[in-house]
This record gives structure tokens, sequence and C-alpha cells, in this order.
């Protein structure tokens, strides 16, 4: 029977000494498999009870109370499996839309992950019942195979991260177990526990460039925002639906997996930040002052600057307003190192020259202040303080007036930008 059900769990000792005698069945196409397991486990079941009502002893029934742990195990792994690809395939259901009457923010993909476990329990709850089955093992009072139940759940539900690995396209080790392997390793049971999942990705190996040339700043925004959801909301609410229909220890899997998810939130938005961070290096890089402005303004890469972390605060606000500060602070604070550096290297002539550094560090200063560390303060202020003996005060007063008048709307957007609460465990 088992070699006919669940050859690959048949002991290698015995497969080895009765070979020529086991009769070879024909391969089942993966999509029968369940229906005809789930079949088989239902007439085992049957028959165990048939024959415990005709006096039969649990030790004449071993070996089949035996065979019908396996095929639970068996058929437990299929469904995870099946509901793991499922998950996964949720990619080409993704939109890229914020919905708009969700709080906070997500796609409609968490929905559908939900779905797709939900829609899985029924079969999960069968498969680890035992009370209406005299004589079968709850499958959670064997340590072994409690780890390996565990295991698979933890698998299934961060299908979800595998299946943002595979949107954006972040190359790596995507290996998910596609069976559960059944092999005995003792006298008493035919039951190995699963091969530990390898879920190892460049992403989680925190390769900062890898993976990106197709994916923009708007979807990993989105997707931090969709794990942040299921973080917050699904796993508890999947915990409770899981709980409910049989699985036990779901605090320790729901735990696992937020800090998974927690983590891979992270790695998404060191992502997205050194995305931002690399625009704004290459235009703080074009700093010169070989040709000064020829009206009394600030530099015009001082603009470009701004401009472009209103840009990003502009996508913030859309997509990820909970983000907002931190990513702000983040960028800005590595512009303003890589500006200090370039500025150590640069000759200033002039008292012009000198002035218009002071000018734009000034208005950077202002337009950045609600993102500026106490240290990055100190260092403008002293890089000032040496050029001060060559300060153009009257043409300094006059380069301040005119920015805050040309570019008043921007100073007040990253100004006022502050106020969106940061509710982001990122």
């Amino acid at each position: 029977m088992l070699n006919a059900l669940v050859p690959a769990s048949l002991p290698e000792s015995v497969a080895k000494q009765y070979k020529d005698q086991f009769v070879t069945w024909p391969n089942i196409p993966i999509g029968k498999q369940l229906p005809q397991l789930f079949a088989s486990l239902q007439a085992l079941r049957s028959a165990i009870k048939s024959l415990m009502d005709f006096q039969f002893t649990s030790i004449h029934l071993k070996p089949l109370f035996e065979l019908c742990t396996t095929l639970r195990l068996k058929c437990l792994g299929i469904v995870v499996d099946k509901t793991s690809q499922a998950i996964v395939n949720l990619g080409s259901r993704e939109t890229w839309k914020i919905d708009v009457g969700s709080k906070p923010a997500k796609t409609i993909l968490p929905d559908f992950y939900e779905t797709e476990i939900t829609e899985a329990l029924p079969c999960i709850k069968e498969i680890l019942s035992f009370s209406s089955y005299p004589g079968e093992l709850d499958l959670f009072t064997n340590e072994r195979i409690r780890q390996m139940i565990l295991d698979l759940f933890i698998v299934v539900l961060m299908s979800f991260k595998q299946c943002y690995d595979q949107l954006l396209q972040l190359k790596g080790d995507q290996r998910r177990p596609n069976r559960l392997l059944l092999q005995n390793t003792d006298d008493s049971s035919s039951i190995s526990s699963m091969n530990e999942d390898k879920n190892i990705s460049k992403l989680d190996q925190g390769n900062p460039t890898t993976g990106f040339t197709e994916s923009t700043g708007r979807k990993l925004l989105m997707t931090i925002c969709n794990v942040e959801y299921v973080t917050k909301f699904s796993l508890n609410l999947l915990a409770k639906r899981l709980s409910d229909n049989g699985v036990k220890y779901c605090d320790s899997i729901i735990e696992k997996c937020r800090q998974k998810f927690e983590n891979f939130c992270q790695t998404l938005l060191k992502h997205y930040l050194t995305m931002k961070t690399s625009t704004l290096h290459s235009l703080v890089e074009t700093i010169n002052y070989d040709y000064l402005p020829e009206d009394d303004d600030v530099s015009y890469f001082i603009k470009e600057l701004i401009t472009c972390v209103v840009f990003i605060q502009a996508e913030l606000c859309l997509f990820a307003p909970q983000l907002l500060h931190k990513v702000l602070t983040s960028t800005v604070e590595a512009s303003f190192d890589k500006l200090v550096k370039i500025l150590t290297d640069i000759k200033l002539p002039t008292k012009d020259h000198a002035t218009q550094v002071v000018i734009d560090l000034t208005a950077l200063e202002e337009a950045f202040q609600s993102f500026l560390s106490i240290e990055t303060r100190r260092i403008l202020n002293s890089i000032r303080a040496r050029l001060m003996d060559k300060l153009d005060k009257e043409k300094f007063q006059i380069c301040m007036q005119t920015f805050r008048q040309s570019l008043h709307l921007a100073i007040e957007s990253l100004q006022n930008g502050i106020d969106e609460m940061n509710t982001s465990n990122v």
C-alpha cells in the first residue's frame, strides 16, 4: 500500500531488499495527486474504523496508523505547495494601483493573498483532524513532525515575499520546496522531516544593486506598503483562521513570518534609498564654482537638488507617507556628506566665490532644516565660519531673498511635509 500511494516514503532498506518484488505503478499527474491521496486517506480511515469495530487492537493496526500519518503529511505537503505556487503566481494580477479605500495604503494583492490561504483551510483542517478518527496521531505531539509542519506553514505564508521577489525581478535562489519528502528514518514510522526551506535570494544578502533594472521606485514603495499591511493585519487574521482549522503554535509561526517580512521591508527600503541617494549624488557631483551665477541667486545645481528632493517627497506622499521623514532624512544627510567632501577640495580664489558657497549652504540648510542632524548643522556652521571674513553681506541678503521668493513653494513643501505620522515599522 505504501509503495502504491507514496513510494518515495518507502524505507531505504525495504526498497533495496524487495525492489524486484514491488509493483512499479505509473506516476500520478501532479494535478490529480491531491484528490487521489485524499480519497485513499478517507478509504484508509474507513477501513481502520471497521477493523477496530471487529476488535482489532492498536498493535495490530499500527502499520495502518503509520500509513495514515504518512498520507496526511503527504497531502499537507501538496496543499502547501499548491497554495504557495498560487500565491507566487498572484504577481500576474498586480495592478500597481493603490486601493483608495484602504487604510493603510495597499494594492489589491494582499486581499488575494488572504483568499488563497483561506481557500486551502478546509483541506488543512481535514488533514490535521484526528479526534474523530480513533487511533490517529495528533501530528503536533511529535516534535519532529511538529517542526516540519510549522516550517510548511511558514513557507506558505512567506510565499507573498516570493511573489514580489519574482514580480520585481529580484534575482537569486528562489527555490521553494515543491514536494514533501517522506522517507523512513526509523522502524517505527514512515515519516521523515522535510528539507529546510532555503529561500535565500541576493536581495536577502544585502546587495543594494541587484535586480532593479526593470523595477521602479514607485513599485518598491507599493511593495513596502503591501508587506507592511500583511505584517500588521493579514498575519493576525490568518493566524486566527489557521487556529480555528486545527493549526497549533500559530503564535510561533506568525512571529517568525512577521520578522521575515520586516526584514524584507528593511531590505526594500535600503534599495529605494540607494536609488534615490544615487540620483542626488549625481547632482551633487556637478557642483562647480568655476562659473558663478550671473544674477544674484543661489547656484543652479542647488535649485536642482532641492527640486529633486521635492519630487522624492511627492512620490512618498502619494504612495508611502509613513516613510516620508525617514527616507528624506537619510537621502538628505547622505547628500550633505557628499557635498561636504566636495567642498573640502574646491578652491575659492575670490570673495565672490566664498560668498556664493555661503549662500548655497545657507539655502540648502534652510530648505532641508527638518531633515538635518545636529552634527551636520555643526559641520555646515564650521564651513561658513571659515568663509565669513570673505562674505559679501549685501549680496548674501539679496541672494537669500531671491531664493526664498523663487522657491517658496518648494521650501514650504519640504518644511511642512514632516507632519505625516511615521507609523511604519521599517
